[in-house]
């Protein structure tokens, strides 16, 4: 029963040692204390063995450190500015850290991206083309958003050509067939067969600027393809410094 009185006596001493600040004067004498406030030229604190008592104040330019008791050091240095009137500059010093837990690790900035059967890989992972295109875009890049800027102009000419041109000249184009032979079949009119033709001609005109449309989406592609092969070589896997 004695050893645990004296053990509980033991820890209510130890953190009552451990929750006091220590205010350290350039006289080199140590006050206990509790921090109340730190202005700009004075600190304001209390006596630690009474606590319940008045609030002291110290000018900054007596003090050399501050001890908190959470283990930080505050370092209180003093000078003059032109005016002669004293001014003080604080820096918090942070508490110090076990050297054996401190480790050094370099993180990778991005994976490398991969383009195989038409599809974007990172990491083994499947990745759309927008995300790609974001990342590259991330990396601000001026050779890179060169390509990217090259890449949008192809796809964007050859989107317009196909919903403007193709589709409708293809629509448009087999419905002029079909009434056409139609009338060659009926026989209802002299001209069936040039209707029928010129339909034929305007679904081809369209079938061809497909073609042209699936030439602009590769090099819209191609360009896509060189800023990952730069964005590899430049960026993919190295080490953030």
């Amino acid at each position: 029963m004695k050893k645990l009185f004296f053990f509980w006596i033991a820890l209510v001493i130890s953190i009552a040692a451990h929750s006091q600040d220590i205010i350290i004067k350039k006289t080199g004498d140590e006050v206990k204390v509790k921090i109340v406030e730190i202005g700009i030229n004075e600190i304001k604190y209390k006596r630690f063995d009474f606590q319940d008592g008045p609030v002291y104040t110290i000018s900054k330019a007596d003090v050399v450190l501050i001890k908190y008791e959470n283990g930080v050091n505050e370092v209180i240095t003093s000078g003059s500015n032109n005016s002669n009137t004293n001014t003080t500059q604080t820096t918090v010093v942070p508490p110090p850290t076990n050297p054996t837990t401190t480790t050094t690790t370099q993180e990778k900035v991005s994976e490398k991206i991969d383009y195989s059967m038409g599809s974007y890989n990172q990491n083994g992972r499947y990745i759309s083309k927008s995300r790609v295109v974001n990342t590259l875009r991330a990396t601000n890049d001026a050779q890179i958003k060169s390509l990217l800027n090259k890449s949008k102009r192809s796809r964007v000419t050859g989107n317009v050509l196909a919903t403007a041109l193709s589709i409708p000249l293809m629509v448009g184009g087999t419905i002029t067939t079909l009434v056409g032979v139609v009338m060659v079949i009926d026989d209802t009119n002299p001209d069936a067969g040039g209707i029928a033709t010129v339909g034929g001609v305007l679904a081809g005109t369209g079938i061809l600027i497909q073609f042209i449309n699936i030439g602009f989406q590769a090099k819209s592609n191609k360009s896509i393809e060189q800023a990952v092969a730069i964005y590899n070589s430049k960026y993919a896997d190295q080490p953030k410094q």
